[in-house]
């Protein structure tokens, strides 16, 4: 079977084992281990079924293990991207050092509404 790969994080008191190549597949647990194990229950019972209705498994999509090279380009408005120049400048620092510390900012505000811890493996 393929090796999919897993996100296990804390939700309030529970916490979650999450395929995201297997929409909708998840495991929780007291403990990160029981999560997992009731993950890996879900995991087959998503996989027999997804094999029923297509007589194939889905192929994993490696995002997690994948190595990234760090850059990516990044089209925005006009005057979004003056606003940003000016800001930078003002900062003292290249736009993209400020766009990095943005995007950082912003999503360490998201990882703390939603209180996640991720880790990952590979079941």
């Amino acid at each position: 079977m393929n090796n999919y790969e897993c996100r296990i994080f804390k939700y309030e008191d529970d916490w979650v084992c999450e395929y995201p190549d297997l929409q909708g597949c998840t495991g929780i647990g007291a403990t990160p281990e029981e999560a997992v194990l009731d993950g890996e229950e879900a995991k087959a019972l998503w996989l027999e079924d997804y094999y029923e209705e297509n007589k194939s498994y889905p192929e994993p999509s490696g995002t997690y293990s994948r190595e990234y090279s760090g850059r990516f380009n990044l089209r925005m408005q006009p005057s979004l991207h003056r606003e940003l120049v000016i800001c930078a400048k003002n900062e003292g620092v290249s736009l993209n050092a400020l766009c990095c510390q943005f995007l950082a900012l912003g999503l360490g505000r998201k990882q703390c509404e939603f209180k996640t811890h991720y880790s990952r493996c590979n079941y």
